[in-house]
Formats: C-alpha cells, sequence, structure tokens
C-alpha cells in the first residue's frame, strides 16, 4: 500500500526570500493520509489472490506512506539539493512526517486494536522508535499501541509524479531540459525526439523572463551535476525517519570509474541506506530520459542503426507479402484490432 505526498505543493511564497513551508497544513494532510490508506488497507484484502498475502496484510498491515516533489520544493525555497540547509529542511519534515503518522495509527489502534503480531515490548525497545518518536509520540504509543507495523516508505513515484509534472521521490531533477522518445508519433518507423523543459524549470523561466537555462540559479541542482556523496548524505537523512525503504537512483556520468561506483555503495551502506541503485549514462541499456549532450560515437550507435535498417527492411518486406513474416517466414499471421502480427515469433509492423 503506497501514497505519496507532493512536498512541492506546501511552499508559500514560491522563488521568494519569504518563502516557507506550510506544516499545520502538512501534518493535517498526514494524519488524514494515515487514516485513508489505513482504510483502503481494510478494503483491499478481499481482493488479495492468495490466503498468505491477506494472512500477512492482517497480520502486519503495512503502510507505505511517502513523497515526491522534494528537488522542486528546495528550487522553490531557494535551496541547493544537498547542501547543510536541505539537510535540515528535510529532515525537520520528516520528523513532523513520521510521528504523526505514528500517532494517527496509536489512535486507529485505540479505536481498532493494533496489528495481530504487535509486540509491545518489542516495538517500545526499538531503535527506529527511540530515534524518531517525541515523548508525547511515545507515550500514545505506550498507552495505546500501533494499528501498523510500518508507515513510511519513499517510492520512486515515476508515474505519478510525471503526471503531475513535479520531480520524483526523493530524486533531484533529472535535467533543466532533456530530450524524450516517442515510438508512436514518428513516420516510416522512425522515432520522434523533442525537447521538454523540467516543469519546475518552465515555470521560472516564463516567470522571470529567462530565455536560456544556462541563466537559472545555481540551486536549479540537476541529477548529472551532483555529487554523490552528496546525493548519498542527504539520503541518509531520510532513511533515519523511514521506517521502511526508500526508492532511488544515483545518475553518474559515463567516465564514472568502478573504484568511484564501489566507493558509493559503501559509502551508502555507512550512511544507513537500506538500498540504492546507480545508472551509468551510457550503458547498454537507455534511459528513459535522456540529455541533449552529444555523445560520442561508439558501437552502441551502430547497433541501432543496423536496428533501424532492419526494421525498415522488414516494414517494407511485410507490405509487399502481407501473409508472411519477414523475421521467421511464417505464414501464421493474426489480423487484431488493426494490427498484423506474426503467431510465431511475435514480429508485428505496429510494435516499430
Amino acid at each position: 500500500m503506497l501514497g505519496s505526498l507532493n512536498l512541492d505543493r506546501y511552499v508559500k511564497n514560491s522563488f521568494e526570500d519569504n518563502c516557507e513551508f506550510d506544516f499545520n497544513s502538512f501534518e493535517r494532510d498526514i494524519k488524514d493520509v494515515t487514516i485513508f490508506m489505513n482504510e483502503v488497507l481494510e478494503e483491499g484484502i478481499k481482493y488479495l489472490p492468495l490466503e498468505e498475502q491477506k494472512e500477512s496484510v492482517r497480520k502486519h498491515r503495512q503502510l507505505g506512506i511517502g513523497i515526491m516533489g522534494m528537488a522542486d520544493m528546495f528550487i522553490r525555497m531557494k535551496i541547493i539539493y544537498g547542501s547543510k540547509e536541505s539537510k535540515q529542511l528535510i529532515e525537520k519534515i520528516l520528523s513532523v512526517m513520521a510521528n504523526t503518522s505514528l500517532q494517527q495509527s496509536a489512535l486507529l489502534a485505540k479505536e481498532y486494536g493494533t496489528y495481530e503480531v504487535y509486540d509491545k515490548e518489542a516495538v517500545l525497545e526499538s531503535p527506529y522508535l527511540n530515534f524518531v518518536a517525541t515523548q508525547e509520540t511515545m507515550s500514545m504509543i505506550r498507552k495505546y499501541g500501533l494499528r501498523n507495523a510500518e508507515l513510511l516508505s519513499i517510492a520512486p513515484t515515476g508515474s505519478l509524479s510525471t503526471m503531475l509534472g513535479v520531480s520524483g521521490g526523493c530524486e533531484p531533477i533529472f535535467a533543466n531540459s532533456f530530450s524524450r522518445k516517442s515510438e508512436s508519433l514518428g513516420t516510416e518507423g522512425q522515432p520522434v525526439y523533442y525537447k521538454v523543459y523540467t516543469s519546475i524549470v518552465k515555470e521560472y523561466m516564463n516567470k522571470f523572463n529567462i530565455t536560456n537555462e544556462e541563466d537559472l540559479p545555481e540551486y536549479f541542482v540537476t541529477a548529472m551535476d551532483l555529487d554523490y556523496r552528496r546525493r548519498i548524505e542527504l539520503q541518509g537523512v531520510l532513511q533515519k525517519y523511514i521506517d521502511s525503504a526508500i526508492s532511488s537512483t544515483v545518475n553518474l556520468p559515463e567516465e564514472t570509474t568502478i573504484e568511484e561506483v564501489e566507493d558509493l555503495y559503501i559509502y551508502a551502506w555507512e550512511q544507513g541506506l537500506k538500498g540504492v541503485t546507480i545508472y551509468r549514462e551510457n550503458c547498454l541499456r537507455t534511459g528513459i530520459l535522456t540529455t541533449n549532450k552529444k555523445k560520442e560515437s561508439s558501437r552502441l550507435d551502430r547497433i541501432d542503426e543496423l536496428r533501424e535498417e532492419i526494421d525498415k527492411l522488414a516494414l517494407e518486406e511485410f507490405e509487399e507479402h502481407p501473409d508472411k513474416c519477414p523475421i521467421c517466414s511464417s505464414d501464421n499471421i493474426m489480423h487484431s484490432n488493426g494490427c498484423i502480427t506474426c503467431a510465431d515469433c511475435g514480429y508485428s509492423p505496429c510494435s516499430i
């Protein structure tokens, strides 16, 4: 059960010297989200396909309240991602998030009872709880227990954040502008690449009449510009307040060495991270988003050229002989929803 709050929406007076984070609204929403997600969890138990899954949910009642839009929030407040100020702010936000959700879970336990395998002694001795919980929070848990074994988890929120036009999870913005690839908009089987400005960048440039992204202030920190150690340190602050896990990806330049990758993982472990993923630019598997920077010619470029050439030849052959697959020569051709697909190898001109 996952749900994320958009931190970007809690900033008052964006880009101004008197900007501030609306903690009152945030705390109110955390209470509501804890209640709503607990109810959705209860309603969803009957729809789980396996009895083992139903039993696990009943025993633990785990929630995954998370965040997104963190990088956008920093930009609106003119704070550099990874700076001391950013760590102090997010620590304050996550402390409110942890304590408010714990207190609300305690109130739910008062009304409905604790989760089935709740062990009061073990919970009260939890290192996590003894670090994040205020005296008020501990008092409520000691009195009522908890309705949920876990409450917080930061997911990547890729689809959600993209739909809302904000940064995903706890990630920095990918780039000020980037190229998006579309396989469906092109003609003659060719993909289309088009430039897109990150929403917060576009908003700022419009507001202050900036036409060149090179003129953006220093707090527009991107994933490729951010030193990986500062990236890890900020996630380490977050992890202290998250009782479950954090999903995040550290973007690295192509020239990153094996030794630096090793250092990244060891440093992540030293900072208390439960997990981290890396993506090195120009690896064999291309990322969903790419920058406009010119890449050096490589064998991967040649592979792409050959793939496009094969697709073009296959499409021409299929148009000339529509009842025979140009890839495997099978005549087991299916027609569905206006598309033609080979039932043996799966080839279809609609997928090019």
